[in-house]
């Protein structure tokens, strides 16, 4: 199966670029399918749910190929449901699964969406996987790695050795409490003042924009790393064709873990960009911020997803642990 940004898999030639995403056109799918799916990805504002999404109903146009299904608007429920059992059946060569039941549910999520989106437009007549029952995805609450504020400074401390990037992209993250991939998308341009404050703009879930004010010293960070450059990536790497790449995802990943082992933290072969997030989050309920301004803040549109944090750092603080550990240490 080809892993690529391409709907559907199949032996084609012609691609069609949709804003970093590619619609396969080929012989053996309908030209209606073919616009249908880059209609549907075009709904979505993110470019990395667009390349989510077309990755996982490319996954699911190859296992339909393999059964002798070449258009996905002749799914049927029975066919979801085989596909779904095929990824638990994944494993390694150890025998362990490859696959979790959260990445199933959100396959099996896409491929739902896009078959709604067909039947709003009359391509067929229902969803199919309209009321068929996926995976309850629970919470793992206790596999959530953050830093407390000691850590942080570690970390920040360790970020500004290593270089003014590094520096900027650990003030900013665990300052704002934003997204790494909101971060990592932003331009100089979204750069800015209002109201007396200076922002910046970041695109949310869902395309919405929103300010992030930044404190003074983290501006200075953040100027100090641009040098005076007004254009281009907030967070450049050297383009092989020059100019400013971007600087991706996975080499943030790989910058973090590098600076929470300089900085000594216990568990940086645990720590990633989401941990950064975890942090600023906790940080500003321990500093007194309420549920409804961090909420604001982190740009969660359900305020149980705010509550969740509050109740990890409140649940390891009030441990009955420590009271038996004082108890019995002498």
């Amino acid at each position: 199966m080809h892993d690529n940004y391409c709907y559907p898999v199949s032996m084609g030639s012609e691609i069609t670029t949709l804003t970093g995403t590619a619609v396969a056109a080929s012989a053996g799918v309908p030209d209606r399918t073919r616009a249908l799916v880059a209609a549907w990805l075009a709904e979505f504002r993110s470019d990395n749910t667009r390349r989510a999404y077309s990755r996982d109903l490319n996954r699911y146009a190859a296992f339909l190929a393999e059964h002798g299904v070449d258009d996905i608007l002749d799914t049927r429920r029975a066919m979801a449901a085989a596909w779904a059992e095929s990824m638990r059946t994944t494993v390694d060569e150890n025998g362990a699964r490859t696959i979790s039941e959260a990445t199933i549910a959100r396959r099996l999520s896409a491929v739902s969406s896009f078959l709604a989106y067909a039947v709003d437009e009359d391509a067929v007549d229902a969803n199919p996987l309209a009321k068929m029952k996926r995976p309850k995805v629970a919470v793992d609450e206790d596999s959530a790695v953050w830093l407390d504020k000691a850590q942080m400074k570690a970390f920040l401390a360790a970020a500004a050795l290593h270089s003014k990037r590094a520096h900027a992209l650990a003030a900013l993250m665990l300052t704002t409490g934003a997204r790494v991939s909101e971060v990592l998308a932003a331009d100089v341009a979204d750069l800015g003042h209002t109201g007396g404050h200076r922002v910046l703009t970041v695109t949310r879930k869902g395309g919405r924009k929103q300010n992030l004010p930044i404190v003074p010293w983290v501006g200075r960070i953040v100027d100090d790393w641009l040098d005076g450059r007004e254009q281009g990536p907030l967070f450049a790497t050297a383009a092989r064709t020059g100019g400013h790449g971007r600087l991706d995802q996975p080499a943030a990943f790989r910058l973090i873990r590098k600076l929470a082992a300089a900085a000594g933290l216990p568990n940086a072969e645990q720590l990633h960009p989401h941990s950064l997030r975890h942090s600023a989050i906790t940080a500003a309920l321990d500093e007194g911020a309420s549920l409804r301004d961090v909420q604001a803040m982190a740009g969660h549109a359900d305020p149980r997803t705010t509550e969740r944090y509050d109740r990890m750092r409140g649940r390891l603080d009030a441990s009955p642990v420590y009271v038996l550990g004082a108890a019995l240490a002498d």
